[in-house]
């Protein structure tokens, strides 16, 4: 039996009544208040509070009382006598050690960056491919009017025979590459001057792929229908939807997962300038290129004219020696490197 003197709670009161709580294994808790009430509470009866330094020990009742008590040993001694008296025990262990508090903040570091590393890219990817075409069409429509606004794009001076002619290489390749049949995105090719973004090509979430003046005027259209291939696959994988999601956080992660509308224009503000300044991550880039090679192949094109194409880009941008470290973006190196060694590309 294990007696020890505490002070009781009713429910609902901020009153304190001395009391004194009797304990014999098999007949449950006895609780005497003011040595005139008594009640019995078995073991599903009540719940203790995890030891927490010096500070009084609590019991709470179902009926929503209180008792605590400061004789320490005298509660400890209590504990060992209960049925799940390995619990509390546990947790004191845990919050009186330092090395174990010192382990459990290393513990959440590591979960933090391994979350942030593959944790978000992987929910990102997963929220880009239930994302409807309504919205994607929606945000690809409202940054091209922010782009247009703020003058970075302006009216192509590309003849109407020569867009024609593009259009056609650009939707042959779309229909014998397959992913015309049945495709959720609505393509289109589109052509627009820019002072800003130079010789460059983009793609929105919609599918609508959009090419400079200055990047036709550099290329053939072999190299041309490599670059389109490339924006393809930023299309076909969501990279822009889930560049802007890894970049903004869980909180348009939530919000285009339920649909919220002041999520989605977050994602429409931050499009633009993803889009102007090239930033998917490295990964997505070579992912990119990989797959333009891999259906300029399929097509009966040099994987070459990728990189030829590529070298135009780059032309008279310097790359720099840490550009693969600092950069989101992959240096022509690097990408160059990849189209030499792989010409194919498991993405599915």
């Amino acid at each position: 039996m294990t007696v020890f003197q505490g002070t009781y709670f009713a429910a609902g009161s901020t009153e304190s009544i001395p009391a004194t709580m009797t304990f014999v294994v098999g007949s449950g808790l006895r609780l005497a208040v003011n040595s005139l009430n008594e009640a019995t509470f078995q073991e599903n009866e009540f719940r203790i509070e995890p030891e927490l330094g010096n500070t009084p020990r609590i019991i709470r009742f179902d009926d929503g009382s209180i008792f605590e008590t400061t004789e320490h040993q005298k509660f400890k001694a209590f504990e060992k006598q209960l049925k799940g008296k390995n619990l509390p025990s546990i947790i004191s262990f845990l919050e009186s050690s330092w090395r174990t508090a010192l382990l459990s903040v290393a513990a959440v570091a590591i979960f933090c960056i391994l979350f942030f590393l593959y944790g978000i890219p992987a929910i990102a990817a997963s929220v880009a491919e239930v994302v409807p075409q309504s919205m994607r069409v929606k945000m690809s429509n409202e940054s091209m009017d922010i782009m247009h606004a703020s003058k970075l794009l302006g009216s192509t001076s590309l003849t109407s025979t020569r867009q024609e002619e593009l259009k056609e290489l650009f939707f042959n390749a779309l229909a014998e590459s397959g992913f015309a049949e049945a495709s959720q995105y609505d393509y289109k090719l589109s052509f627009r001057s820019s002072t800003a973004l130079g010789k460059n090509a983009f793609a929105l979430p919609s599918g609508e792929v959009v090419f400079t003046d200055d990047l036709i005027e550099a290329c053939t259209d072999e190299e041309i229908l490599a670059v389109m291939l490339h924006e393809i696959a930023h299309v076909e994988l969501q990279h822009g939807i889930r560049s802007v999601i890894q970049n903004a956080g869980l909180l348009v992660i939530i919000s285009l997962a339920i649909g919220d509308a002041n999520g989605v224009s977050s994602l429409v503000s931050a499009l633009p300038t993803l889009l102007a300044e090239s930033h998917y991550s490295q990964k997505f880039e070579i992912e990119a290129d990989s797959f333009s090679c891999q259906y300029l192949e399929k097509l009966g094109y040099r994987t070459t004219a990728l990189a030829g194409a590529l070298k135009s880009i780059h032309e008279g941008v310097p790359d720099m020696p840490l550009e693969d470290i600092l950069s989101t973006h992959p240096s022509l190196k690097a990408r160059l490197d990849n189209i030499e060694k792989r010409t194919t590309l498991s993405w599915e």
